[in-house]
């Protein structure tokens, strides 16, 4: 005969010595009593920590607004480690000049820095610059720099900067071109050209891209979000450079275009609105061609 062995569970009053209960259970009804109740508990275990706040304590638990600041925070690091780094370029330059024995070397041949200074780290001008360059402004009306730019354009290939993007009034008369843009909206190179310099902007609130393009021409995108371009890399014109910022931050959806001719700001309205060759473009507008290169119908005459 087989023996069936059976596990009996009694519960009894200590003082009358009376059964309350009894369970009589084989060894497989207790091995699945035992599996129940194994994944009854880690079922409850898992709803405690997906409906409370105990879910933050779980490790590599982030928020979405905490792993955008973290984000910020080491790209942040990242400038702050090249600026050091310069310094230290620097500082060294100085011990080398004052070092007696020092015999020096050709600029030249010395490696080049990883990063350039950014254009805002600048002062801004002052009130009494500013004054004096609205007055050459308004003695030199007619500047060749603006004839040279129509001619160095001639030829060149010139991309919308975002197809779902629209440029504010305001801002098509300006040097500073602001566009509006929908969260997460691709931002393009407006030419082909390199990228020479990529950092965070506080002042815009956001990443600002520096591209060199042919001819002289130099632009910058700025309040962009996450970049996807380095430092050195070749662009083509229409490539995506960075998404626009998501909402929750100020101003997230404007991002500001600039553009130079070299070292002449030019209204970038006429170049990343269209997709065209340029021949001239806005930048050169025949009113700024004094009165003694037209005759009485507003045509150009030979000085």
């Amino acid at each position: 005969m087989r023996v069936h062995r059976k596990y009996k569970i009694i519960i009894e009053d200590e003082n009358t010595l009376e059964s309350m209960a009894s369970w009589s259970l084989t060894p497989l009804k207790l091995c699945v009593l035992g599996l129940s109740l194994g994944i009854i508990s880690v079922f409850l275990g898992f709803l405690f920590v997906l409906l409370t706040p105990a879910k933050t304590l779980i490790p590599g638990y982030f928020q979405e607004s905490e792993r955008t600041m973290t984000e910020e925070a080491l790209l942040k690091v990242e400038d702050l480690n090249e600026k050091y780094l310069m310094n230290q370029a620097y500082l060294a330059n100085i011990i080398n000049l004052l070092d007696p024995d020092y015999a020096g070397n050709d600029s030249l041949t010395s490696s080049p820095l990883s990063s350039r200074l950014p254009y805002d780290s600048l002062l801004p001008a002052s009130a009494e610059e500013k004054r004096f360059v609205s007055r050459m402004q308004n003695r030199e009306k007619f500047n060749i720099s603006s004839v040279r730019s129509s001619m160095a354009a001639e030829g060149m290939l010139f991309y919308p900067v975002s197809e779902d993007g629209v440029q504010t009034q305001e801002s098509r008369g300006s040097d500073k071109a602001v566009m509006i843009l929908p969260a997460n909206t691709s931002v393009m190179a407006m030419a082909d050209g390199v990228v020479i310099a990529r950092y965070y902007d506080d002042a815009s609130g956001g990443f600002s891209i520096i591209l060199q393009h042919d001819n002289g021409f130099t632009s910058r995108y700025s309040g962009l979000g996450s970049p996807l371009v380095a430092q050195g890399d070749i662009i083509s014109g229409g490539e995506i450079l960075s998404l626009s910022r998501t909402p929750g931050v100020r101003n997230a959806t404007e991002v500001s275009i600039e553009l130079w001719h070299n070292g002449i700001p030019l209204k970038p309205y006429g170049y990343i609105n269209s997709h065209r060759h340029l021949s001239p473009p806005p930048s050169a507008p025949e009113s700024n061609l004094p009165k003694e290169l037209k005759d009485d119908s507003g045509n150009e005459t030979e000085p």
